[in-house]
């Protein structure tokens, strides 16, 4: 048992203009000043098991605004031995949900993949998955997430 609660959510209408998260966060059901983090997986399938992208909010020097919630994150990187891309997720931070709470003053990750060449296409089709980075991509969130839950203190 977490000391701190989880939420999970699903948002629809990112392709459209983030309309779900954006609709979350101008009319949360929970007060948005206690969310500790926030953390979202889009398109994490479709490469390489190593090629993890992570984007996180930063500041005009180019480092991570947050630096608590980033020592979170380089203890998981550190934990599975797998290099992250700080800069790899920097051009497509404004293009899903966890945007929105990035412009809420909540500490975000965001874990992607990056595109590919069937991003938004027929032929992105379950069989092209890569279910060992699923799973990989899976351990290192819920480590995260453990690791968040478990806390006491704010992440910024």
């Amino acid at each position: 048992k977490f000391k701190r609660s989880l939420v999970f959510m699903w948002f629809d209408g990112e392709e459209k203009g983030l309309l779900g998260s954006t609709h979350w966060t101008a009319n949360p059901t929970l007060d948005i000043a206690g969310c500790v983090a926030m953390i979202n997986c889009d398109m994490i399938g479709r490469n390489e098991v190593t090629q993890i992208l992570v984007g996180v909010e930063k500041d005009e020097k180019g480092k991570a605004k947050y630096q608590k919630w980033a020592a979170v994150l380089v203890a998981a990187e550190k934990k599975f031995g797998v290099p992250f891309d700080w800069k790899g997720a920097d051009f497509l931070i404004r293009r899903s949900d966890h945007w929105k709470f990035m412009e809420k003053g909540v500490p975000s990750a965001f874990f992607t993949g990056g595109l590919h060449a069937d991003y938004h296409t027929e032929r992105d089709d379950a069989d092209r998955i890569n279910f060992q980075k699923e799973e990989l991509i899976g351990k290192i969130v819920f480590y995260i997430i453990a690791k968040c839950a478990d806390g006491t203190t704010p992440l910024k």
